[in-house]
């Protein structure tokens, strides 16, 4: 999924045209938001997780802390697989919690399970500016 309509040519400078309204909080995503999302920000992390899923819970705390450390470099959405399995499924994602990180609107980091909070920080830390 290429999604770069919306960012600047010049990939090292692809911040979206014009002023950048950066979220405050993890947003909540469904089909008519997604794309959206990703392209209305330089640096995008997606969390997929599904209610029932522990692993998923344990991560929820870690991934609140990383947006408020990080509000302003990066955007923090999240998709409940359960209710959205065509995002997952376009996603490719088949393990839950998946965590995909989207640059420019293109993926360039993902990972799963329960990952600990100093690892994910060093992750999407290596991609901010």
């Amino acid at each position: 999924m290429k999604l770069v309509g919306l960012f600047k040519k010049n990939k090292k400078d692809c911040a979206p045209e014009g002023d950048i309204q950066w979220p405050d909080h993890v947003r909540q995503l469904d089909p008519n938001s997604f794309e959206r999302f990703l392209t209305s920000y330089p640096l995008v992390v997606i969390d997929f997780w599904a209610p029932w899923c522990a692993p998923c819970k344990a991560m929820k705390q870690k991934f609140r802390e990383l947006e408020k450390r990080l509000r302003g470099r990066v955007a923090f959405g999240k998709v409940d697989t359960g209710r959205y399995q065509q995002i997952a499924k376009a996603n490719h994602v088949s393990s839950i919690p998946t965590i995909i990180l989207f640059k420019c609107g293109e993926k360039v980091e993902r990972f799963s399970g329960n990952r600990s909070f100093s690892d994910m920080e060093s992750i999407l830390e290596s991609y901010t500016v």
